[in-house]
């Protein structure tokens, strides 16, 4: 259910976020992985690069 590479993209671009959530609630981290990958990634890639796609998007 849940995508490793997901995972492992998330980890590439800011381990230290992914270690903290999966220390402050191992579940919440699992759970959203499993009900919305992509989301969760979209998250960890918006907290590294503050020009998130959805703020060009919005620009068009």
């Amino acid at each position: 259910m849940v995508n490793p590479l997901s995972v492992l993209r998330a980890f590439v671009v800011n381990p230290l976020s992914v270690l903290r959530a999966f220390v402050v609630n191992p579940l919440s981290v699992l759970r959203a992985f499993v009900v919305n990958p992509l989301r969760v990634l979209c998250a960890f890639v918006v907290q590294s690069y503050p020009p998130c796609p959805i703020t060009l998007s919005n620009h068009n």
